[in-house]
């Protein structure tokens, strides 16, 4: 048991050799936990060769003895298929074991499951009823879905301020789309009282991560002096790291809005809005940062709008 102790606090800690080392004498030895770490290894290759095939043998024999952590990866190697044939109803099994047992990662994949249909007809209810058990042990992703769910009202009554509420736990736990989603809320008083200056700050810390969204709601408002200064070269260059973004990532809707501005643009606003996109392609802070110190230092022939001078009407918003 000793080594199984140390095996697991040697992991935790990134030590994958010794980690590796006395892990697989517990694991040989019939120990659960350290079978499913090792299945973990073995899976993430971590300390050894990525071998998906070991990764199954290792979490089944800790699966088969109770253990969650294994039931719910041996759930989600059926679930992708790997290392065995991909079989939901197998994935499903496994992943109701670990959750009877409240295993928050299970009760996710299984909201996650009855959402979107997969192995079965998709069960709106039954998916928040999972969410919402996932989600009350901090599940980061179950808590965005959730406000997901009450903001589009599936499976559920439609609440915005429920979604509100669930969105912004997601979201302080730095997930960049309840960032995103909580900024918008907050920008049309959906469901919040209207906090322009609130929802800013949301959008930047979710553009800060690399939110297509984000960076396009930003674009938005920088082109139209909302809450920020006016700035159409600022504009231009969050507009075109949107639109550079992959479309399922929410890129392509950023597209039309560039192209549209750039035909718009004079050369000197061209000029900043490229020398603004290569500080920001070099990396070194994030890009709120240097949007920041860009508006600061650079000699525009612009003018920078007092802030909230635009009233920002929603139904103009793209």
């Amino acid at each position: 048991m000793g080594h199984a102790l140390r095996g697991v606090a040697e992991y935790r800690s990134g030590d994958y050799t010794h980690a590796l080392q006395d892990l697989q004498q517990e694991a040989e030895s019939g120990n659960p936990e350290s079978q499913a770490y090792l299945g973990l290894m073995f899976d993430l290759g971590q300390g050894v060769k990525q071998d998906f095939a070991q990764a199954v043998v290792w979490l089944r024999r800790a699966a088969e003895q109770g253990n969650a952590t294994a039931q719910c990866g041996l759930g989600q190697m059926y679930h992708a298929g790997q290392g065995v044939p991909q079989d939901l109803e197998e994935a499903t099994h496994w992943f109701r074991r670990a959750a009877d047992q409240g295993d928050e990662r299970a009760e996710f994949q299984l909201g996650e499951m009855c959402s979107f249909g997969e192995g079965a007809i998709a069960d709106p209810r039954e998916a928040a009823k999972w969410y919402l058990r996932s989600a009350d042990q901090g599940n980061v992703l179950a808590r965005l879905r959730l406000g997901w769910i009450y903001d589009l009202g599936l499976g559920v009554d439609s609440d915005p301020k429920a979604a509100a509420r669930w969105y912004r736990k997601s979201a302080q736990a730095n997930n960049a789309e309840a960032q995103c989603r909580l900024g918008l809320m907050l920008q049309t008083g959906h469901g919040l009282s209207m906090d322009l200056g609130e929802a800013v700050s949301w959008y930047r810390k979710s553009a800060d991560q690399g939110n297509a969204e984000s960076l396009r709601r930003l674009g938005w408002l920088y082109r139209e002096g909302c809450g920020v200064p006016r700035s159409r070269s600022v504009a231009f260059a969050l507009y075109s790291f949107s639109a550079g973004m992959d479309q399922n990532e929410g890129g392509g809707r950023a597209r039309p809005l560039l192209d549209t501005l750039y035909r718009s643009l004079t050369l000197a606003e061209f000029d900043a809005g490229q020398n603004l996109i290569t500080r920001i392609s070099r990396g070194g802070a994030p890009i709120s940062v240097q949007v920041d110190a860009f508006l600061f230092h650079a000699a525009l022939d612009l003018a920078v709008f007092p802030i909230y001078r635009n009233p920002c009407n929603y139904l103009e918003f793209p």
